[in-house]
């Protein structure tokens, strides 16, 4: 009887210190000092509007809010990177807080010029409170894409060339692709209708092809010369105007061209039709002939 006795002592002692704990839990837990921060971003997505030289700025907005703060004041520290290592800045990055517990901050994010429209680069900024030597930490992202932009260039080492009527030329373009996107190329001749009309004929090895960002690819142009006799150089410069067009641009609205002209003096003589050195002797003959006729009639003459 008397052990039973002291089981149900205990037992009752047991309930009672377990109810004295649970009265104090609550009390030391709102007693915790541990400041909390908590960090929202807005909007969650920035888009860039760089070019192949000029960079862009982009912001978000955060918004903070400091609770559970059981000092005075508490000191708050802002960061911010980018995954990309762009340069990312928040405004202000530290502050200290007392009765105002909420409250906004600036990031600024540069995307640089020439970046891919592949590249795309996410934000982390970081919010972190500490007071009385405790602190905590919350983070908040973002989401920076370039937006695509086109640029085509057409480049050339022969923009001067020189040949006879009734001969071929060829020219070697390299185009390039200096936007920051995959593209569609589109080349063309912009006075083709006026050259066809001399009896130019202009043949391209291709009109149409795709070209990755920062590369190149080259493309030939055999150019005929009309048909036509000259036995003498007329030094004429005929003008080829080769455009090069953007077809990305064009699908998102927007126009982007280069042109590069080539221009052919045409020098010598022309015998379409016939070998080169009859007609060398056959001038050479005639020549003669005159000569001797020539001479013949100053015989008479005297």
């Amino acid at each position: 009887m008397q052990a039973s006795k002291q089981i149900a002592r205990a037992s009752i002692a047991f309930i009672l210190v377990g109810a004295a704990l649970s009265a104090v839990a609550p009390s030391a837990l709102a007693q915790n000092p541990v400041p909390v921060i908590s960090l929202i971003m807005t909007p969650g997505e920035r888009q860039a509007e760089i070019t192949a030289s000029n960079p862009d700025a982009v912001q978000f907005v955060g918004n903070y809010t400091v609770d559970k703060l059981s000092f005075e004041r508490a000191s708050v520290t802002f960061t911010a990177v980018m995954s990309t290592g762009w340069v990312a800045v928040v405004s202000p990055a530290s502050i200290t807080v007392t009765n105002q517990r909420q409250g906004t901050i600036t990031i600024t994010v540069v995307v640089p010029a020439a970046t891919l429209a592949t590249e795309i680069g996410q934000l982390t900024v970081t919010g972190r409170v500490t007071a009385g030597g405790l602190q905590s930490q919350a983070q908040a992202q973002g989401i920076v894409t370039p937006l695509p932009y086109f640029r085509t260039i057409a480049s050339s080492t022969t923009p001067f060339l020189e040949s006879a009527y009734s001969t071929q030329v060829v020219v070697i373009y390299k185009i390039w692709n200096e936007g920051n996107v995959k593209d569609i190329i589109r080349v063309g001749i912009a006075n083709l209708e006026e050259l066809t009309t001399a009896q130019w004929v202009i043949v391209m090895s291709r009109t149409s092809f795709t070209i990755e960002p920062t590369l190149f690819q080259d493309i030939q142009m055999t150019v005929a010369l009309p048909k036509t006799w000259q036995l003498f150089a007329d030094n004429k410069v005929t003008v080829i105007q080769l455009t090069v067009t953007s077809g990305g641009a064009v699908e998102h609205g927007q126009t982007f061209t280069d042109s590069l002209p080539i221009f052919v003096r045409t020098v010598g003589f022309s015998t379409p039709g016939f070998d080169a050195t009859f007609v060398i002797l056959g001038v050479a003959g005639a020549a003669l002939v005159a000569g001797a006729a020539q001479g013949q009639r100053r015989r008479i003459v005297k």
